[in-house]
């Protein structure tokens, strides 16, 4: 909860503000974003996030899923 709103996702937020969100919510985001037809920039701004990290979110998922280099 931040201020007086709900944040989906949200495990805490700094002593600076930065906020903390769950491996799954970002995840969920990030699902959406890589969907045929849609963009990050929109997926994200209609979550609430400005696009940079959620484009740092979807390398992150991306390499992840690719598994250990050789």
């Amino acid at each position: 909860k931040i201020g007086s709103r709900r944040v989906a996702g949200l495990v805490r937020v700094s002593r600076n503000g930065k906020r903390f969100f769950s491996a799954d919510h970002k995840r969920a985001v990030v699902e959406k974003c890589l969907a045929p037809g849609a963009s990050v920039s929109a997926g994200g701004v209609a979550h609430g996030f400005h696009t940079k990290p959620v484009c740092k979110w979807v390398v992150s998922i991306k390499l992840r899923r690719a598994g250990p280099a050789h």
